[in-house]
């Protein structure tokens, strides 16, 4: 088979709460609203991948998005970086520096899914779903995206009892791996600094092998953040929890969907929003 693209890079998945009984009518909303949603977020991605004109770096990465029902693949493959020092492709071939990039690019992207999850409940549509990173191949005439990053967060991305997106147990090791780090590698505190646009949480995940809720401590992307910083200006948490509860109210909710709301409010009040 020809024109297959081996890449490496960061990997969302995310699908939509409660649109099993949607009519067609529903359906076409939903895919404008999602489309939508795809326009205002393609040009923070450019953004994400651009640094300051005084740093001398610069990123090279190419976004790659798949849908399948209410359900949404972003692959974003990493293909190089370049500093005042020189450049390098991605993988570097050195296990450390590789996954000294993939925290990074998680945090970076974070920020952008933050705002992405804030901006679907203001079109009434609640997203959750996984982050990872690592391996994948990708073959565009059959819209096919395979490969141990896309196994990981396939598995994950419809576990978490709330709308938001985790970071699946793999791709949080990273960020307790760079934690670790620095308490013995002093550069590396450039990357291991507690971001806002992740938090580390005890969630409501969905225990596939035994079919229950249990809580699991996971890294997660801190949306209610976005919430508090909207349209570059601070809000007070109060204020923006109350914005939150009114959007919210404007979705039609299914039954057995209910409490996962009850759910992403709980994280809300816990998440930390910083005023700057």
């Amino acid at each position: 088979m020809e024109n297959i693209i081996s890449g490496h890079g960061v990997v969302i998945m995310i699908d939509a709460l409660g649109t099993r009984g949607f009519t067609i009518e529903k359906c076409k909303e939903f895919l404008i609203a999602r489309s939508e949603l795809m326009k205002i977020s393609d040009p923070r991605w450019i953004a994400a991948s651009s640094h300051s004109e005084n740093s001398g770096n610069s990123s090279v990465i190419e976004m790659h998005t798949m849908s399948f029902a209410d359900s949404l693949i972003m692959a974003i493959e990493m293909k190089g970086f370049a500093s005042k020092h020189g450049k390098m492709n991605f993988p570097t071939g050195e296990n450390d520096i590789d996954n000294i990039f993939y925290g990074l690019w998680m945090r970076k992207i974070s920020y952008l899914l933050g705002d992405f999850i804030r901006d679907a409940i203001k079109k009434q549509i609640a997203f959750r779903g996984a982050m990872s990173f690592g391996e994948f191949i990708l073959h565009k005439e059959s819209c096919s995206l395979l490969g141990p990053a896309i196994n990981d967060v396939a598995y994950w991305y419809e576990t978490l009892d709330s709308f938001g997106i985790i970071l699946t147990p793999y791709a949080s090791d990273i960020f307790r791996w760079l934690k670790d780090k620095e308490k013995v590698d002093t550069p590396h505190k450039t990357f291991t600094k507690e971001p806002d646009s992740v938090v580390s949480a005890i969630l409501p995940i969905k225990n596939k092998t035994q079919n229950k809720i249990t809580e699991m401590e996971l890294f997660s992307v801190n949306w209610p953040n976005a919430y508090c910083h909207y349209k570059s200006q601070a809000i007070d948490k109060e204020i923006a929890k109350k914005q939150l509860l009114d959007d919210i109210a404007r979705i039609d909710k299914t039954s057995s969907s209910k409490h996962k709301y009850n759910n992403a409010l709980d994280f809300f009040d816990k998440a930390p929003c910083p005023q700057v």
